[in-house]
């Protein structure tokens, strides 16, 4: 953030308990740019509370008209904050998105493009469906709309806690605008994907916990029937990655929270990748034995692999 050419900039850093000597490093740049070191706060959490709630902590300290959240392990370009700051301002717009790139540890850089519908309820139902990233990052966001919708991310929900906040915050938007340029820079170890490993049962109870948090949005603000489906196609991504790489014990004692999930659905989905769509077809037919082979197969190709 230092290096950016935009001047008129808050910089908060969130601590999170960390054990390394990413503090020191902080201050240590500080000091060789003082007009930053005057922009910046360093808040320290007393205990670890985890990604939602380092940006729980951002949000109640910021004073700024607009919100762009950077993780530790990423970087973005120079002219970020300027550009994305301009486009907001041009088109008065409460939500600016812009394309991001995958860094992957073999410096191997992929173009994501974004290109998002500038409609609020369009946006959000590709969000929920998986078309657009849920990430907060590679968007520039109005502090007010946080504020007057008293939207705030959940402390302890640490895997899909940006798409806990975003629906959200798009379904509130007037306006939503775009900037095609790949400006946010996702550092990644390798080009795999999740499912490479286990999910952690802390995950899994993340699920249910981003489910609850869906039906009592909808139970509270008027959606269509279209956006209904949003919700049930992201419940059955959700689905799709339990019974695939989670607890299927546990996911049984809470089968009900996907009860709205259809045989269409797994057929039709078009953000689903083929093997997570098996597994989910067969979990609808309680082909527990089907299921059990693509675990098996999943396991030998991830040995092959290493």
């Amino acid at each position: 953030m230092v290096t950016q050419s935009y001047q008129n900039l808050e910089i908060i850093i969130v601590d999170d308990c960390t054990p390394d000597r990413s503090v020191a490093i902080i201050n240590a740049v500080l000091q060789e740019f003082p007009y930053r070191k005057r922009q910046t706060q360093i808040i320290h959490h007393e205990q670890n509370l985890g990604l939602a709630g380092a940006r729980a902590t951002g949000l109640f300290y910021s004073s700024g008209k607009y919100l762009l959240q950077v993780d530790s392990d990423d970087f973005i370009a120079t002219e970020m904050v300027s550009m994305m700051v301009n486009a907001a301002e041009k088109n008065d717009a409460d939500i600016t998105i812009c394309d991001f790139n995958y860094v992957y540890g073999n410096d191997n850089v992929v173009w994501k493009h974004v290109s998002p519908p500038t409609n609020n309820i369009d946006c959000m139902n590709d969000v929920l469906m998986g078309r657009i990233h849920a990430s907060v990052c590679n968007k520039l966001i109005k502090s007010s709309l946080y504020q007057e919708h008293d939207i705030t991310p959940t402390v302890g929900l640490n895997m899909w806690e940006d798409l806990s906040v975003m629906y959200k915050l798009m379904f509130f938007a007037n306006k939503i605008t775009y900037v095609p340029a790949p400006l946010y820079n996702y550092v990644l170890e390798t080009q795999g994907s999740y499912t490479s490993e286990k999910m952690p049962y802390k995950y899994q109870l993340n699920a249910y916990q981003l489910i609850g948090q869906m039906d009592d949005f909808k139970s509270k603000e008027v959606v269509s029937a279209e956006t209904e489906q949003a919700f049930v196609s992201r419940i059955a991504i959700l689905e799709a990655l339990i019974v695939m790489y989670g607890d299927i014990r546990d996911f049984d004692l809470n089968k009900s929270l996907f009860k709205d999930v259809t045989f269409k659905i797994a057929f039709t989905h078009p953000y689903i990748d083929v093997v997570l769509k098996l597994a989910l077809v067969c979990e609808l037919l309680n082909f527990r034995f089907g299921l059990r082979i693509l675990k098996f197969v999943r396991s030998v190709k991830n040995k092959l692999r290493h």
